[in-house]
């Protein structure tokens, strides 16, 4: 079995910091959920590289 997180768009990554080495899958959403026909928040990006560099620290 594997642990694994969703991250909404709004929610700071940062808050995964804690629990980021027990952690085995990152999903972040690009959109919020539960609401259909939304367009991509860009600044998904931005949080995906904070988030890589996280990782690429605990290395």
């Amino acid at each position: 079995m594997k642990a694994g997180v969703a991250v909404n768009p709004h929610t700071a990554v940062e808050l995964l910091e804690p629990t980021l080495e027990e952690t085995d899958l990152v999903c972040m959403m690009s959109v919020n959920p539960g609401f259909g026909g939304q367009a991509f928040i860009e600044g998904t990006y931005r949080k995906v590289e904070k988030l890589k560099s996280m990782i690429v620290k605990l290395d």
